[in-house]
């Protein structure tokens, strides 16, 4: 898998993108799923694909947009990117400022 992986698809009646890096996973360079509007977007949605129970799939990109959108992401509003993890049973939450890894996380 050497090249981008970019889907498309459709939450409350709003395109989004989802986009991972080919390789992303399996290099030296940690990267994320990154998910944003089809429409002008100023802020990017972060999910962490690290965790053993995370499925890359798009049930779980409409789970994880859904819960950002609950929890304040609004991807037409400046600078309000959000990164999520997954904790080991499949929940997904809210990494605090500055984390952007949940394994890195202590307290989640």
């Amino acid at each position: 898998m050497s090249r981008s992986i970019k889907r498309k698809i459709r939450i409350l009646n709003n395109d989004y993108y989802w986009v991972l890096d080919g390789n992303s996973l399996f290099n030296n360079k940690e990267q994320h799923i990154r998910i944003y509007s089809k429409e002008l977007t100023k802020s990017t949605l972060y999910l962490d694909p690290y965790n053993w129970d995370l499925e890359i799939r798009p049930k779980t990109i409409e789970t994880a947009i859904l819960f950002a959108i609950e929890h304040g992401w609004d991807p037409k509003v400046k600078g309000k990117q959000m990164y999520l993890s997954m904790k080991n049973e499949g929940e997904l939450f809210q990494l605090p400022n500055g984390a952007k890894f949940g394994y890195l996380d202590k307290n989640k």
